[in-house]
């Protein structure tokens, strides 16, 4: 168990800037090297996540890595850990609680890849290349 004090400080200051860099980020694996361990870790962590408005494009993958690591315990998932994750995922629209989200879900719940609806030819030739007018 890490101290908790420290995960707090981390999330304050990092959460006070708005962003998570790369730096912040190599500094919580530091902070937390076993990763999420407790619940209050896990809390820190998601608050942390809907606080700041950037992060570095690492950050949605390791924090979904690390709660996930923290819901599953082997091959199983501990089944209050992970409805309390889901209770708190569902009322956060990060990217990171997003890919969480996708990762605990049973492939029934997620229903079936989305794709881009296909565009009719003639409609995609038009819009996918405009046509360039120079004034002169």
């Amino acid at each position: 168990m890490m101290d908790n004090t420290s995960l707090r400080d981390f999330a304050s200051r990092t959460a006070a800037s708005g962003r998570i860099r790369f730096g912040d980020l190599r500094r919580l694996q530091r902070v937390i090297p076993n990763g999420i361990t407790t619940r209050e870790d896990a809390e820190a962590l998601l608050d942390l996540d809907q606080a700041v408005s950037r992060a570095d494009p690492e950050w949605p993958g390791w924090l979904s890595s690390a709660r996930k690591a923290y819901a599953v315990s082997g091959d199983s998932v501990d089944p209050q850990k992970a409805d309390w994750l889901a209770k708190r995922l569902a009322a956060q629209r990060t990217k990171a609680a997003l890919a969480l989200a996708r990762q605990l879900s049973p492939p029934e719940i997620q229903g079936p890849p989305r794709r881009a609806p296909a565009m009719p030819m003639s409609q995609a030739s038009a819009s996918s290349h405009p046509t360039l007018r120079i004034t002169v």
